[in-house]
């Protein structure tokens, strides 16, 4: 995990030894984060970091990372089932997903060119830059993929990147209706 701000949180999820400054397509090669100031402490079974705008609580034991509003201790983003991969070393192919908790009032918004309603909930998108000719409502994938998106609840927002190059998926409670998953088809 890396503090870019006090605001920004980078999670990064790596199967075994965790390389050194891994890079992002996403984040351009000059750009310097300022960092945050961070206050750390621990708690039964979970590692708190905090910053002037969010307290990050890390559950050690199964893994898990919450998001809290660190003004309200309001939830912003909490794990369900966290972090998972499966790979077939036979084939090189890998999957990892990342399942977190739906709150009941949460729309989200983004994804790019997405030929649907503007509130993402119920739906399922898939992420692969793909030329889709005569598309219509609800075609997916189209040409371009924004692994990007904004959640809106009652005086609560987050965004999230999903910062993976392979075909990806999102799924805002199409599955599970309590349940936002997203993932890629290779890692």
């Amino acid at each position: 995990m890396c503090l870019a701000d006090a605001g920004i949180v980078r999670v990064t999820y790596f199967p075994g030894a965790v390389p050194e400054d891994e890079p992002s397509y996403a984040v351009s090669p000059g750009y310097s984060a300022p960092g945050a100031e961070i206050r750390e402490y621990d708690e039964d079974g979970v590692h708190v970091v905090e910053t002037s705008l969010l307290r990050i609580r890390i559950r050690t034991e199964e893994q898990k990372v919450d998001f809290y509003d660190v003004a309200t201790d309001e939830t912003l983003l909490t794990d369900e089932g966290g972090f998972g991969r499966e790979s077939k070393d036979w084939t090189g192919d890998a999957r990892v997903w990342i399942r977190k908790n739906l709150q009941e009032t949460e729309h989200f918004f983004g994804l790019g060119d997405k030929p649907c309603a503007l509130n993402l909930r119920g739906k399922y998108f898939s992420m692969w830059g793909a030329d889709h000719y005569d598309f219509h409502e609800e075609s997916d994938p189209l040409y371009k993929s924004i692994p990007f998106f904004l959640s809106l609840r009652e005086r609560m927002a987050y965004g999230l990147l999903f910062d993976n190059t392979c075909r990806s998926y999102f799924d805002f409670g199409a599955t599970d209706e309590k349940v936002l998953s997203f993932g890629s088809f290779g890692a």
